[in-house]
């Protein structure tokens, strides 16, 4: 039954278990604050209810869409069978310290999962910031909180995230 293999999954690795049920959720209250802040821009445009149905969709859609697609993109970039274990060298045989765009958003994918298991709020404030575009007043409008308190979130959000991202001392 499933509820046997929920348990026995929580015996085995309780935190991917609790993982594996809250990121869905967490997944549709994304989704959900996307349409949310469409609709509120709509309005804003005083577009008539189809404008703000349409926009509201196109926005949850999308933003999801495209932070899917960013991360698929890089995971296939940095696959093996794509040559994700090369090292990249330059010609006076100095390689490069920055890592390559598709690490990056690796990078941010994984520390944003472990950042909404942490503050599901900031997380949310960095998505709608960093993948739907919208700015401080949008996202307080859309998440129906202050400006203020946006921009603690995002500031602290940020800092969480450098030290999430920071690649281990070797």
């Amino acid at each position: 039954m499933v509820v046997e293999g929920v348990a026995q999954a929580a015996s085995e690795d309780p935190l991917g278990a609790a993982l594996g049920i809250v990121q869905p959720t967490l997944e549709y209250a994304g989704t959900i604050a996307f349409a949310v802040s469409g609709a509120l821009l709509a309005a804003r445009k005083r577009m008539d209810l189809v404008g703000v149905l349409v926009l509201a969709c196109l926005v949850a859609v999308g933003g999801g869409t495209m932070r899917d697609v960013l991360v698929e993109q890089a995971r296939s970039k940095a696959a093996l069978r794509r040559g994700g274990d090369w090292k990249r060298a330059e010609l006076d045989g100095i390689e490069p310290t920055l890592a390559t765009p598709a690490e990056d958003l690796l990078a941010l994918d994984d520390a944003l999962t472990r950042l909404e298991a942490e503050d599901a709020r900031k997380a949310e404030v960095v998505r709608l910031r960093f993948f739907a575009g919208l700015g401080e007043d949008e996202i307080a409008e859309a998440l129906g909180v202050s400006k203020r308190t946006v921009s603690r979130a995002w500031s602290e959000a940020r800092a969480r995230l450098a030290v999430l991202v920071k690649p281990p001392e070797a």
